[in-house]
């Protein structure tokens, strides 16, 4: 598991909401119709927190090189200054 959305419990609901939106639209885009469990996985986690391990578990059943492109991509959409997201020197 990418343990990537499970402490997003603990985020405000509309930081929670942000997130999940910008990491839907990289599976649209990046995965294609290949994402759709995951990005109705994503939707249900929107609607319902205790969703988001089967959220997260979704993620993984994405081919590797598409899981990355996605978790990179989705990291370029966070704060210059949030610890997940790094920087080139």
């Amino acid at each position: 598991m990418s343990g990537l959305l499970v402490n997003w419990h603990d985020l405000d609901a509309a930081e929670r909401l942000a997130r999940l939106w910008s990491l839907r639209v990289a599976v649209r885009i990046l995965a294609g119709g290949a994402g759709s469990r995951v990005e109705d996985a994503i939707t249900a986690a929107e609607a319902d927190v205790t969703l988001l391990p089967a959220a997260d578990a979704a993620l993984d059943t994405l081919p590797t090189i598409t899981s990355r492109r996605v978790l990179a991509t989705f990291a370029a959409t966070l704060p210059a200054d949030h610890p997940n997201r790094r920087t080139t020197p």
